[in-house]
């Protein structure tokens, strides 16, 4: 008799139950009802049956089982996570090819006389992976805070793209349209305080007050920061 289709009796006496058995409720209740089911009812069978012969090879059988389903939920998290990333870039390249017949896409309404460059998703993109590459001092990022997705929400408010107020919507086109690795500093809460700072004015009414802010250093990264990504947007490199 194989080690997977040894006996073994409830303490009562009653019931004989196989490692087999075992293992095929456990496979059921994962499909049926989840990991969280499965490995729950598992951990009260253990506390009553773990004395009984043979138990512990049961056991490793139905951990190995978890593991497994684990392995696999990561694997189709990763598969997901890389479809993503082709549809990302496959809209990045569509969209690059609908610019290069003319088409626009406006970051928003401006009147004449204070019209800005009419700014595409793919362009602000760009502009913010220029930016995160360029250094404060030699050898220090300018962009390496949370905070700083506040000069980011701020020019990308000033051409009209948001609202001054449309954290939501902000979030939601961060998550949409930013690549993953541009994005690992970003908070949405982060971006909200903005509204209790001196940077929740447009950026050409920024200015120094030491009242709000005790150290010089901080203001002068943002506004620099706010600046490049300006001056990028507008194509002033």
């Amino acid at each position: 008799m194989t080690q997977q289709q040894h006996t073994r009796a409830r303490p009562d006496g009653g019931l004989m139950i196989t490692q087999e058995t075992v293992v095929g409720i456990v496979m059921r209740k994962l499909q049926v009802y989840g990991r969280e089911t499965a490995q729950r009812d598992f951990e009260a069978l253990d506390s009553v049956l773990s004395d009984l012969p043979g138990w512990a090879a049961t056991k490793k059988a139905v951990e190995d089982i978890f593991f497994r389903d684990n392995q696999q939920k990561r694997q189709e998290s990763v598969e997901r996570d890389m479809e993503l990333t082709r549809m990302l870039q496959y809209g990045f390249m569509s969209m690059s090819q609908m610019f290069q017949k003319g088409d626009s896409h406006p970051v928003g309404n401006h009147t004449e006389g204070s019209r800005k460059p009419d700014i595409s998703d793919e362009h602000i993109c760009r502009c913010l992976e220029q930016l995160m590459a360029e250094e404060w001092r030699p050898g220090k990022p300018l962009f390496c805070q949370q905070s700083h997705w506040q000069a980011v929400f701020r020019i990308l408010s000033d051409f009209g793209k948001f609202a001054d107020d449309d954290f939501d919507g902000f979030d939601s086109w961060v998550l949409r349209v930013v690549p993953a690795q541009l994005r690992l500093l970003y908070s949405k809460q982060s971006v909200k305080n903005i509204s209790q700072t001196l940077f929740n004015k447009q950026f050409d009414k920024w200015t120094y007050d030491s009242q709000l802010m005790k150290k010089r250093t901080p203001y002068d990264r943002m506004e620099q920061i706010a600046r490049r990504f300006k001056e990028l947007l507008e194509g002033r490199d």
